[in-house]
């Protein structure tokens, strides 16, 4: 069954303001750099690991939309540039060690990186979407 497109764009569109709501809360986040103590570094894992929990939830609901047929190879490619996005914020956890008080910067910049590439992608397919949609 296909959906139609104004559905599919409230799904979207639902999806969406979640991401941003969660990115908006990181932005708050201590910079990992101004970490001093053990205390500040558990509260920037914990509100990274959180936002990857949130993220990976909106990542299960936007591949398991059913785009309409005309914007089905947009929507893979909206999913695939998301999942990059993801990725970067996996690494960016996966970079703090809380036993060690350590942060593997490489990996760290490398998942900023990664969530950068994911949102430009993001943007690119979804600007594609609305083109597609307004014609």
């Amino acid at each position: 069954m296909d959906v139609s497109v104004m559905q599919y764009v409230k799904l979207l569109d639902s999806i969406g303001t979640t991401i941003v709501n969660v990115s908006n809360d990181l932005k708050e986040n201590l910079p990992i750099e101004k970490c001093e103590n053990i205390e500040q570094l558990t509260g920037h894992f914990n509100k990274l690991k959180s936002a990857l929990i949130k993220f990976v939830e909106c990542g299960k609901m936007a591949s398991a939309v059913v785009a309409p047929d005309k914007l089905k190879g947009e929507h893979k490619a909206l999913v695939d540039s998301f999942e990059n996005f993801l990725e970067g914020t996996r690494q960016l956890v996966e970079s703090i060690s809380l036993q060690s008080m350590n942060v593997n910067v490489e990996l760290y910049h490398k998942g900023l990186a990664n969530q950068n590439a994911g949102v430009a992608r993001t943007l690119e397919t979804v600007e594609k979407i609305v083109q597609k949609i307004s014609k």
